[in-house]
């Protein structure tokens, strides 16, 4: 009896973890996604916004290339600050990410969103530019997830201070962690990379996916994120599998 009271007990734990995890994963996607969307009402149609959006261009004339980990110095933080703490949003369509970007790469940052690789050119565009954008990939909340599925010719957004700019694919790559020549800016040219940890659960390389400058689309679809109803799903597979296991089965005794 002992034994069938320890089993049943484990498996409502394990139920209850797994449950946990994939709530929160379906939780977390959500939050980012009201975070991002806040950030783009409270800022559209803004006319104050530019003159953040002239500060920010002025900086990236004035501050060469110089990538570094970490929050950035206080000048920096300074540029396209909201009350929030929310820079700028990015928004990838066809993989389902839309995310806050913070100042900086610092742990915090990147639990809750995407952050901004201080020392690369700010989100507002720009010849000569290239903003580089950098996430998790794993966990239990989905941020870059899912950028080893980008494709050359997707297009994927940036809006800051109210504006919002367009980027094609046009280059996926893999380095290694310090290669930082692979994140400079091109002369001529408008640039923003995405930046996540690969192989998926070692991390032992850094993933690329850049976009030039492109108009913006009149449309761009958005598949509906499969994440909350295979979640969804496979909560129930789970339980009624971990209740089937403790009903108990076997033939009746007969007298």
């Amino acid at each position: 009896m002992n034994r069938r009271v320890a089993g049943i007990a484990c498996i409502l734990i394990a139920l209850t973890g797994l449950t946990w995890l994939l709530a929160g994963y379906v939780t977390g996607g959500v939050s980012q996604t009201a975070d991002a969307a806040r950030y783009e009402q409270a800022t559209a149609g803004d006319p104050s916004m530019r003159r953040l959006l002239r500060a920010a261009e002025q900086y990236n004339k004035t501050h060469p290339f110089d990538p570094k980990d970490g929050a950035g110095d206080a000048e920096y933080r300074r540029q396209l600050d909201k009350p929030d703490g929310i820079m700028a949003t990015v928004d990838y369509p066809r993989l389902g990410i839309r995310l806050a970007v913070r100042h900086g790469t610092t742990p915090g940052v990147l639990s809750g969103g995407a952050g901004h690789l201080p020392g690369t050119s700010l989100p507002v565009g720009g010849k000569g530019t290239r903003t580089v954008i950098t996430g998790h990939r794993g966990g239990t909340t989905p941020l870059f997830t899912r950028l080893g599925e980008a494709r050359k010719g997707d297009v994927f957004h940036l809006t800051a201070a109210g504006r919002t700019l367009a980027y094609r694919v046009v280059s996926i790559r893999v380095i290694q962690p310090d290669d930082l020549d692979a994140l400079k800016p091109v002369a001529g040219r408008d640039l923003a990379t995405l930046l996540t940890c690969t192989p998926y659960g070692v991390n032992t390389r850094r993933l690329l996916v850049t976009g030039t400058r492109t108009p913006m689309p009149g449309w761009t679809s958005r598949p509906k994120d499969p994440a909350p109803a295979l979640a969804t799903y496979l909560l129930i597979v789970l339980w009624m599998a971990g209740i089937a296991r403790l009903i108990p089965f076997g033939k009746r005794e007969t007298t």
